[in-house]
C-alpha cells in the first residue's frame, strides 16, 4: 500500500470515531423532548397537513397522538433516579438473604455436632463455622444481626432466631427457625412476633 494511501486511511479513523461517538451521545433525555414537542404541534398545522379531498373542519380519520407520559417522566429526571435506587435496595437484600442463608447453615451444622443452638453468634464465628463479615449488614457495615436466644431444633419452623436491624423500605428479613429465609412486611409485624416468643 502506497505512503498517501495510509496517510488517507489514519486520518480517516478519527473522524469516523467521533461520527460514532456523537450519535451514540444522543440520550434518553433527547429522545424524549423530540418526543414531547412532536406532540404539542398545533391543530392548525396538523390541518394544513390534511389531503386537500379532506375539509380542514372535518376531523381527521386517525386520533391525534396523545403526550408521551413516559418521554415526560424522563424529562422530569425521576424515573431512572428511583429505578436506580430500587436496583440498588434488591441488590442489598440479595447480599443480606446470602447472609442469613449462610448464617442458617451454620445453625444447621452446630446443632447436629452439639445438640443445640449456639448461644451467641460470635460463638459460631469463635469455632469456625462462620466468617466474621457475614455478621454484618449490607445496608449499614456498623449494624450486626441480631440473635434471638431461646430457641432450639425442635422449636416452630416459622420462630424468629436472627433478623437484620435495619430494613428495606419498612421490610425485614429474617431467619426462622427452619432455617428458612422470610420477609416480613414492617416492623411493626416484627416486633409484634418478637413479643410473643418472650
Amino acid at each position: 500500500m502506497k505512503l498517501p494511501t495510509k496517510l488517507a486511511i489514519l486520518a480517516a479513523v478519527p473522524w469516523a470515531f467521533c461520527m460514532v461517538m456523537a450519535a451514540l451521545a444522543q440520550t434518553p433525555v433527547d429522545s424524549a423532548r423530540k418526543n414531547l414537542t412532536a406532540a404539542s404541534v398545533p391543530a392548525q398545522r396538523q390541518a394544513a397537513s390534511l389531503p386537500a379531498s379532506q375539509p380542514a373542519s372535518q376531523p381527521a380519520s386517525a386520533p391525534a397522538s396523545k403526550p408521551d407520559v413516559h418521554a415526560a417522566r424522563v424529562v422530569r429526571g425521576g424515573g431512572y433516579f428511583g429505578v436506580l435506587l430500587r436496583s440498588k435496595e434488591i441488590a442489598k437484600m440479595a447480599v443480606s438473604k446470602s447472609n442469613l442463608d449462610g448464617i442458617g447453615k451454620a445453625f444447621t451444622i452446630y446443632a447436629s455436632s452439639n445438640e443445640r443452638f449456639p448461644k451467641s453468634l460470635d460463638e459460631l464465628v469463635n469455632d469456625g463455622y462462620l466468617s466474621e463479615p457475614m455478621l454484618h449488614s449490607p445496608i449499614d457495615p456498623n449494624c450486626k444481626y441480631v440473635y434471638l436466644p431461646g430457641a432450639s431444633p425442635e422449636s416452630a419452623p416459622s420462630r424468629i432466631i436472627v433478623y437484620e436491624p435495619v430494613s428495606y423500605n419498612g421490610r425485614v428479613l429474617v431467619l426462622q427457625a427452619d432455617m428458612s429465609v422470610a420477609t416480613i412486611e414492617s416492623e411493626e409485624e416484627l416486633d409484634r412476633r418478637v413479643e410473643a416468643q418472650k
